[in-house]
């Protein structure tokens, strides 16, 4: 994916004037037929990540009028970055749904390789791509999260296939259903207290999303509260999905840590784009 065949105009009444030009042609993703914006803003993704725009075109799709890139990429970006020392290597063990990847790289001037371990069973959709490529699959999701913990810097905002698997829900949220909320949410039986307790936090609508830093590592419920009051305040769907993939590091980490107050959070999460959904 990576070096440019056909340059790109370098200026931007140019590039919008290609957009719409491209916008007309049959080969193009029907997402992408008609529409020379969004064209244009995967010229812009492409040229600041230094990707082929035309062979990397055909791995983009729009979702809820948002860009999503093919899983593949993910690691076409990182290796392409400049960020590695050396390409990011893959380490598969175990059978069935215990199959694991530890996905490692060592960055420029570091000695000790980053990594992360990354199981079938926590990132597996019902795509019958995982049923046939397995660990193809495996592999793409190890790269986006090792990408996301060790080099966010790299992906930025960007959204790949299978990043809207922390916001799952674990749950049915019915139109009759009582809203979940930090104020009545009720812990299920035999399970532990909610995700966050105590007084509700308000914030005022339309802040933009942002990564929320963890005062105390040792402590979930004060982040928990924070990005769930963020995304109370959240205009529309797109925007609770932008407060997601800005946390999404640390959504991992907490369904690492403890997933049963992963669960909890995710749930409340999926209430809430249910209510935005309605509307």
């Amino acid at each position: 994916m990576t070096g440019t065949a056909i340059a790109l105009p370098t200026d931007a009444l140019s590039a919008v004037q290609l957009a719409k030009e491209l916008a007309n042609s049959r080969l193009v993703p029907q997402a992408f037929q008609k529409s020379p914006a969004d064209i244009f803003l995967v010229m812009a993704t492409t040229s600041r990540l230094g990707l082929d725009f035309f062979l990397t075109i055909g791995e983009v799709n729009v979702i809820k009028n948002r860009l999503f890139f093919s899983g593949k990429l993910s690691a076409a970006i990182i290796n392409s970055s400049g960020a590695l020392a050396e390409r990011l290597a893959y380490d598969y063990s175990g059978e069935g749904k215990d199959r694991k990847v530890v996905v490692s790289a060592r960055l420029v001037n570091e000695t000790t390789p980053r990594t992360v371990e990354v199981k079938l069973q926590d990132v597996e959709t019902e795509n019958a791509i995982w049923k046939r490529q397995p660990d193809q699959q495996l592999g793409y999701s190890g790269a986006r999260i090792w990408g996301r913990r060790h080099t966010p810097e790299v992906l930025l905002g960007m959204l790949f296939e299978g990043e809207t698997i922390d916001i799952t829900p674990t749950s049915v949220v019915t139109r009759d259903a009582p809203p979940i909320t930090l104020d009545n949410a009720e812990p299920q039986a035999g399970q532990p207290e909610p995700v966050v307790v105590g007084e509700r936090t308000v914030i005022e609508e339309g802040a933009q999303p942002f990564t929320i830093p963890r005062e105390d590592t040792d402590e979930w419920r004060a982040w928990a509260m924070l990005l769930l009051a963020y995304i109370r305040a959240a205009p529309d769907v797109n925007a609770i999905n932008e407060w997601c993939v800005h946390n999404a590091d640390q959504l991992d980490l907490l369904k690492e840590q403890e997933p049963d107050k992963h669960k909890r959070l995710v749930d409340m999460i999926h209430h809430q784009l249910a209510m935005r959904e309605e509307q």
